[in-house]
């Protein structure tokens, strides 16, 4: 079995959602990854560090993350047994129904006025 295993619950053109199990076998950080959609991440079972820059966010059950396109994170695993999350992947359409630029949500997706986005956690 590889570390993760991805089952999709739904898929239309605005959303995706998945439920992703990750084994959490490497305990250091990880490669740099990236999203290639805005995602909102939410932990149910386990616990797992997001570093972001100098930030770092844990993801543990009641807690929701945002991870958005383009931006580099990597994670560890604190300790053993893997974790879990539901994950909703957003249209760029749906993001802007969401969060308008105009909003007080588009901190959260959007710096600055430009596309560059921020993640919360």
């Amino acid at each position: 079995m590889s570390e993760f295993a991805v089952h999709s619950l739904l898929k239309t053109q605005t959303i995706t959602v998945q439920d992703v199990y990750c084994k959490g076998s490497c305990r250091q950080l990880s490669a740099e990854e990236s999203s290639t959609a805005t995602h909102l991440v939410f932990p149910y079972r386990g616990v797992y560090m997001r570093h972001l820059g100098q930030d770092q966010a844990v993801a543990e059950a009641n807690q929701v993350l945002f991870f958005n396109v383009g931006e580099g994170y990597r994670v560890s695993h604190p300790v053993a047994g893997g974790d879990a999350s539901l994950t909703l992947a957003l249209s760029e359409s749906l993001l802007l129904e969401i969060a308008p630029r105009t909003s007080c949500l588009a901190r959260l997706f959007y710096h600055g006025g430009t596309e560059t986005r921020r993640t919360a956690g």
